[in-house]
């Protein structure tokens, strides 16, 4: 009887339908959070999520339109987002963190077409980040047209704030503002979310291994 009153996890993602234009036949895959079509076709990469009581795992698969063939490249528990790939599908890269809290901090992770398995190309400790860095989330992944560069936006580190027990009518309202800034307030309060969204640009050569950040301690911004 306890386990009849259980309610039942509600998981995340939708179901994704593929339609063959020519026989008419479908595919289904359920919880899916994120698909990426190559520029030039040929596969299709999809982000299944799954959740359980204790934790979600992210799943990455390439399904092959010829030969439909399903191919699992990765999973992990954590959430996986951003899958992009270059023109013609042979290289892929993904975003992946293991925080369960609401501010995560990420990782680059790249896959080859020789390779079986994607590896970790890029994080916090990246030799070439700026220290207190880490790749964004709000930024975009992309392969340069030869497929030699994977660029990335990064930003600092995001600090998960500790849940604030204070009631919010007992909270104080104020707005400061200085005759120094160069901003009027109600323009600040309207671009404070852009601000905090705003990512530098940094590449990563593949033939080379080679981590290089496009903005310095300075912010001279090569932004994204």
């Amino acid at each position: 009887e306890k386990a009849k009153k259980q309610k039942p996890i509600k998981q995340p993602g939708d179901d994704l339908v593929l339609y063959d234009t020519r026989s008419g036949d479908t595919i289904q895959y359920h919880q899916v959070t994120e698909f990426s079509w190559p520029k030039k076709g040929g596969s299709l990469f999809i982000v299944r999520q799954r959740k359980d009581t204790v934790a979600t795992y992210s799943t990455l698969l390439k399904f092959d339109t010829q030969l439909g063939k399903v191919t699992e490249l990765h999973s992990a528990e954590g959430f996986i987002k951003k899958i992009a790939t270059d023109e013609e599908g042979m290289n892929y890269t993904f975003l992946h963190s293991n925080d369960t809290v609401a501010t995560k901090v990420y990782a680059v992770w790249l896959g080859k077409g020789t390779s079986p398995q994607p590896v970790k190309v890029a994080e916090e400790a990246t030799p070439g980040m700026i220290p207190g860095w880490a790749p964004s989330e709000n930024g975009s992944l992309y392969f340069s047209g030869d497929a030699t560069r994977l660029f990335m936006g990064t930003a600092p580190r995001p600090v998960h704030e500790a849940p604030d027990s204070t009631l919010e009518e007992d909270k104080p309202k104020v707005d400061v503002w200085n005759w120094k800034d160069l901003a009027l307030q109600p323009q600040q309060k309207v671009e404070a979310d852009r601000e905090k969204k705003r990512t530098f640009l940094a590449v990563y050569h593949i033939p080379e291994g080679k981590f290089i950040q496009l903005a310095d301690t300075n912010l001279t911004r090569v932004t994204t």
